[in-house]
């Protein structure tokens, strides 16, 4: 298992995002810019790196895999 903060390569699949708000929580990076999260009890739903709403609450991001890293 490896982990690390997410150099200044950007984010891949696999990443670990975590956002400040209400509630803490944390996305997961897919394909394409996407991310998917659950902000309420609804369930999940997709994000974009290009929403600021999103963005600019981000407060962390990590890779969790060996393969992800540089």
């Amino acid at each position: 298992s490896y982990f690390c903060q997410i150099p200044e390569r950007g984010l891949l699949a696999g990443d670990l995002l975590m956002f400040s708000g209400a509630h803490l929580h944390f996305a997961v990076v897919l394909t394409g810019g996407e991310f998917i999260h659950s902000i309420n009890p609804d369930g999940a739903i997709l994000g974009h790196v290009d929403d600021v709403a999103f963005m600019t609450r981000l407060i962390g991001a990590w890779c969790v895999t060996e393969r992800n890293h540089g």
